[in-house]
């Protein structure tokens, strides 16, 4: 019985680590220089961006943190390029089929299905030429959505996440 309670911890615990792990990649235009590419500003959020006010705040202090440190600066006057925020969020169910040897010397098994909901989110960072008004840049982050109890939390946890999307920003162009 020891056997089966300590499979079950195990098994508790990789189900919500293994779900909790972010996702990124990112596109562009290939056709653009990015070396040329030095200041930027923010768009307002539209209506249905799914951002709310105070998360947008703290989206912009990490990605202008992250431009910073590469260079870049913003410029409400003439930017180079600006930067859309979306964001989305959905319920998600996963599945994992489990099987555990019970008994003494008998080779028993047991099967099963363990099954955990929780709510993916998706953010997605839009860099567009401020000259052409198109797409140049887009960064996406999938995560099961945390609730983190304070907001140096929450920061401290987006600013991992925009880390993580902007690492490839600017691409490298062949």
């Amino acid at each position: 019985m020891k056997l089966y309670q300590i499979f079950c911890i195990l098994f508790i615990g990789l189900v919500f680590t293994g779900c909790s792990g972010i996702s990124v990649r990112d596109d562009y235009d290939p056709q653009t220089d990015f070396s040329g590419l030095k200041t930027y500003d923010w768009m307002a959020p539209l209506e249905n961006s799914g951002v709310d006010a105070i998360n947008l705040e703290r989206i912009k202090k990490s990605v202008n943190a992250q431009l910073k440190s590469k260079g870049l600066a913003v410029a409400s006057e003439n930017p180079d390029m600006r930067i859309a925020v979306q964001f989305g969020k959905k319920n998600k169910i996963q599945t994992h089929n489990t099987s555990v040897g019970v008994g003494y010397r008998r080779g028993h098994m047991s099967t099963g299905v363990a099954t955990t909901q929780y709510e993916e989110g998706t953010l997605v960072l839009d860099f567009v030429d401020a000259k052409s008004d198109t797409l140049i840049w887009r960064g996406t982050a999938r995560s099961n959505i945390r609730t983190l109890k304070t907001p140096e939390k929450r920061q401290k946890y987006l600013d991992t996440v925009i880390e993580k999307i902007l690492k490839q920003f600017p691409p490298k162009n062949k």
